[in-house]
Order: C-alpha cells, then structure tokens, then sequence
C-alpha cells in the first residue's frame, strides 16, 4: 500500500483566477552591476498579455528592467512583480464557443426546465420591492454550470484541474455577478409599460421574460468562464496545443514572472508539475529508452522535485528549483508526446524516507562506485538511503562506464589559467589523495616555480572532458593520460545501470530500492 502526502501545489484566488500550477522555475536571474537596466526579450505564437498592459501584445517585445520600474513599449510600470501569459490561440475560443453552443442545444430541455421551475422567484422579484433572496436562482444556475463544466473535463483522464475545483471557482464568480448581470439584462430589455404590467400579472408572460434572459445569461457566464481558465485545462479538454511563451529560443508552458530581488530580476516560469516533469525526463533522459527507464527517472525527478518544493516553502523562497544541472536540466516544452506514459502512469508516485520526500541524486552513470564509501560530506546520518553499500554492475556493459582524455601540457595549463592566471606551463600533474571509494580528492600541479594541491572537485568544474571523480592519470610523451569510470558524481540513482536493469527485467519499483535502499513510495495528494 502507498501512502499519501498532502501537497498545495496550486493558488487559488478567491474572485476571478485558479491556477493548476505553481512549480515555479528560476530560468534566469539577472544582476544589476555596472549597468541600471536590463532588456529580456519575449515573443508567443499567439501573442501576450501583460499585466498593467489593456491589449494583448504580437510578435516580440523587448522590456526593460531597473531597479525601481518595468517599461513596456514606452509604458512604465512601477510594480515590483511583471506577470505575462500567453493569449489563448483563436481557435482555442471558437472551440469554446462551439461547445457551448452545442451543449446548450443538447441540454436545452434540462436547462429550460431548471428555469421554467422559479416561478416564485420570479413572481416575488416583480411584485416585491424588498425581495433579496437569490438563493433560489443562484441554485439553479449553478446545477446548469456544474453540469457543462463537467461536460467539458469529462474526456480528461487526468485533469489539471479537478470538477470539485472548477465548480467552487464558478460559484464564486457567480455569486460575484449574477445579480448584477440579471438586472443590466433586464434594464437593458427596456420593456415597454404595457409588457411590464403583463409580466406584473401573468405567470407565462412573466416566466417567458426570465427563461429567456437567463438563457442568454448563462451562455455569456460560460463562455467568459471558460475562456478564462489556465490554458493548461483548455489545452487538455481541447485535445491540441496551446500557447506558449517563448524566450532564449526555447517555448514555455504557463506563466512568466519577472520579479525584482534586492540587485537582481529573477525569471521565474510556473507550470504545472507534469509538464515540468515532461520536460525534465527529455532533456534528463536519453533518446529511445524503454519506458520503464522512463517511469525511473520520472519518478526520481519528482521526489527531487517535491523536496525542493518543501524546502523553497519553508525558506519563503521565490522559486522552487533552478532550470540546470545544478537542480535538473529543463529547457521548457517539446513535442516528445511518448513520455507523457511514464509520466501517467507513476503519476503522483515519489520516494520517501520516514514519511518525507528523499533527496534523490542522480547521475549518468556511477562506474561502479560504492556511495558508502565516498567522503564528500554528505549527510548519510539523516540521509541513509544515499549510503548505498552494494555496488551496481549494471552500468559496466556500456560505453559510458569508462571514458579516456588525454591533454597536452599547454591544454592543461590553459585551462587551469581560468582560475590561476599567473600559471607557469605544466610540468607534471599526480593525484595525491582519493577517498575509500577511489574518488579523487586532490592533486598536485608541478610547475617550473614549484608545487600546488588542486582539489579533485576544482579540477572536475574546470574540465568538462573529466567526466567523474573516479579516474587515474598517466604520463603519455609530454602530456598526460586521464583514465576514469561513471560520469557525474556517483550518487543516488545511475541512469546506465537502470538501463541495464530494465533490460534484466527489473520494473521500475525494484530498480529505485536498489539505489535508495530503506525508502518507500508515497503519493502526492495534490490539491487541485
């Protein structure tokens, strides 16, 4: 059995909006240095809107950010907080209007019923000028909107955004606007004196008039009520793309928040949490993986995820993660249609370690490395299922376990210049120090003018060709031979060696507990 954790992964306001999303992705942040403004350039295929900008703005648009404002095509906004979406697509609203349309014809005698039944509403609204009480037509109202919204999910097996959910938020605005609506309609009916005096005095006639209106009534209310959904539920219930935002060549689902944050502006995208998964398990994962690789990393790339989810809501942060590899590699949406079933159907499923999230590392390939043994600073006391004693041989049978570069003194010495400019040409280079696990902890560089030590993880970030911690190095004529095993840092999950397990026949479940011994699988129950 699998137990549930309670996440709000959404905002709800109270009026007029309700999100699905709210991932929130740091893209970019921007620091104010020598220069007092910076220029971030936007585009959509549909076009944007801007809040604080009336109409919605096509093809590019360049904004300006200083410290104190953000200039929009001349027009200078002074909040702190830029929210731009992207416009619904046309047709997405001529297909709004179409199923209204026809759902209304369909349930013309359910809806004309539901009316026809408020003849003492009707009568009391007339004939009594202290009458207040809408309770009754606000009922009705609702049983006809709750019954199209559900019309308009029900193809949806997976709903970004639950009835229950949608349903409360129809409620609200039209307990915000229904009394409004019905007296402008009927004013704006300007009835003559004769008619007046019929609907005073006869049921039909009086009947008649109302049905009427509030047919109309209730078309305009879905029709603004739909359009204004997340595109996410659209896009869903529509079956077809929809719109995204589109910025450093890459296009983006959901929203963009431009945030000012003390010297800097922050980019942030919030998006719903599976096509941020969507995205992650692409650029992540490797071409032509089986799916249950897939549904590995889908399911390890959640639990990173919800943790730092937790940690970001604790911390009263901005954002949640960070869109590299630092956090995970997103690069916003693609067409990879295929992955979507490991998203579906490990939906919601996530590693947990005494009933919380765990933090679920992951690398390309450990090289057979026993986490354990490695001395880097981990917490394994509270983070146990990071000290994995068994070592994995399923990642040995691929080209990716061991990996060979070799360089040249001025090469060495060029590179290591980034961070020691003053650097004589390499004379000889030797590893001084590795942990139990055969990482390497340090090296010495030797030089015409001396020796110094070198940590094994400076050297990692300075040369992207050292691909793991785990290697040796030779002496080949006047360079040198760098030999290693894995690629990354040999924590947590390998994805090579789930690959060689799915091919072993192991399911997705049983590969996880190999890697995060002592965890158990919880779910998400994600309020929507």
């Amino acid at each position: 059995m699998i137990s549930l954790f309670n996440l709000c992964l959404f905002l709800f306001c109270s009026t007029s909006s309700i999100s699905a999303f709210d991932v929130r992705v740091l893209l970019d942040k921007f620091i104010f240095f020598d220069t007092k403004k910076i220029e971030c350039v936007f585009s959509s295929q549909h076009g944007m809107e801007i809040a604080g900008i009336e109409q919605p703005i096509h093809g590019s648009v360049k904004i300006s950010c200083t410290d104190q404002e953000f200039i929009v095509n001349g027009v200078i906004l002074k909040d702190d907080t830029l929210v731009i979406t992207p416009t619904l697509p046309s047709n997405y609203e001529k297909k709004i209007h179409q199923f209204i349309t026809q759902w209304l014809k369909n349930e013309h005698d359910f809806c004309q019923n539901q009316l026809k039944g408020l003849t003492n509403f009707y009568e009391k609204f007339v004939n009594d000028r202290n009458f207040r009480d809408y309770a009754p037509l606000y009922q009705v109202m609702q049983q006809c909107i709750d019954a199209c919204i559900f019309k308009f999910i029900e193809p949806v097996e997976h709903p970004a955004i639950t009835y229950e959910s949608l349903a409360k938020l129809a409620q609200q605005q039209l307990g915000l606007q229904l009394k409004v609506l019905l007296t402008t309609a009927i004013n704006d009916k300007k009835a003559s004196k004769s008619l007046l005096e019929q609907i005073k005095t006869s049921e039909k006639i009086r009947t008649d008039f109302f049905v009427k209106i509030l047919d109309q009534i209730l078309a305009d209310f879905l029709i603004d009520y739909f359009v204004g959904l997340p595109h996410k539920i659209i896009h869903q219930a529509m079956r077809d793309e929809t719109g995204c935002l589109i910025f450093d060549k890459n296009k983006y689902l959901g929203t963009f928040y431009l945030i000012r944050d003390k010297n800097a502006i922050l980019l942030i995208n919030s998006l719903d949490i599976d096509d941020y998964l969507l995205s992650v398990v692409h650029y992540e994962g490797w071409p032509g993986w089986p799916m249950e690789v897939n549904k590995v990393l889908v399911v390890a790339s959640r639990t990173y995820l919800v943790d730092k989810v937790l940690r970001a809501n604790k911390s009263k942060q901005l954002y949640h993660i960070v869109n590299s590899n630092k956090h995970q590699t997103y690069k916003g949406y693609h067409k990879f249609t295929q992955l979507k079933q490991a998203v579906d159907e490990t939906r919601n499923v996530f590693i947990a370690y005494k009933g919380e999230p765990i933090v679920a590392m992951f690398d390309s390939c450990c090289g057979g490395v026993i986490p354990a043994k490695i001395s880097a600073g981990y917490d394994y006391k509270n983070h146990p299922y990071l000290a994995r004693t068994k070592p994995c041989a399923h990642c040995k049978r691929y080209p990716i376990y061991d990996w060979k570069k070799e360089f040249s003194r001025l090469e060495l010495t060029e590179a290591l210049r980034k961070e020691y400019p003053d650097l004589q040409e390499i004379i000889d280079i030797k590893i001084t120090k590795k942990d139990e696990a055969g990482l390497v902890k340090q090296v010495f560089i030797t030089t015409k003018k001396g020796s110094f030590p070198v940590s094994g993880k400076k050297l990692y970030s300075l040369f992207p060709s050292i691909k793991s911690f785990c290697y040796i190095i030779k002496k080949k004529g006047r360079g040198f031979v760098f030999h290693g095993r894995g690629y990354g840092h040999h924590m947590g999950l390998c994805q090579w060696g789930s690959f060689g397990m799915v091919e072993d026949n192991w399911n997705y479940k049983n590969i996880l507990e190999f890697y995060y011994p002592g965890t158990e699988f919880m779910k998400l129950s994600l309020s929507r």
